[in-house]
């Protein structure tokens, strides 16, 4: 429960919400497939993203992109640029992986945590967002605009 009686989900349910597209990247940055894998899942959640918002404004007009910055918001702007700079670094190393006829470029451990250490604390604090924040701040856009 909320701290105002409203309901909030569980903790770990919200780390995966937020880690499970960044760390998919990542994996795939491990192998080869990664130069393909990669850019179809950077396709997928940019069409699921954009379907989601364009559909809460189709049903609900003005108070759905509301709505959609309440559901999406902390999604779009704390882990969709680690997503990016994740996938970036695997697209890198998956095309490493592949090498110029079997040469396997391996780039440096400093390289790779330049990149995951503030992409872990943007994934912290959304986290802290979503799980604190994001419950009351759509209560509130729903009592606002949808419980008559």
């Amino acid at each position: 429960m909320g701290a105002n009686g409203g309901w909030r989900p569980a903790i770990w349910t919200v780390i995966w919400d937020l880690v499970r597209w960044p760390l998919a990247a990542l994996v795939f940055g491990f192998t080869a497939l990664g130069v393909f894998c990669v850019p179809a899942l950077l396709l997928a959640r940019g069409f699921l993203l954009s379907y989601s918002v364009s559909l809460f404004l189709r049903l609900f007009g003005g108070g759905g992109l509301l709505a959609a910055l309440a559901v999406f918001g902390v999604t779009a702007l704390f882990v969709l640029p680690v997503l990016f700079s994740v996938s970036c670094d695997a697209f890198r190393s998956s095309l490493g992986k592949l090498g110029n006829h079997g040469d396997i470029v391996i780039f440096p451990l400093h390289q790779k945590l330049a990149m995951l250490i503030p992409s872990a604390g943007l994934i912290v604090a959304a986290t802290a967002l979503q799980w604190m924040i994001m419950p009351a701040l759509l209560d509130a856009v729903c009592a606002r605009f949808f419980v008559s």
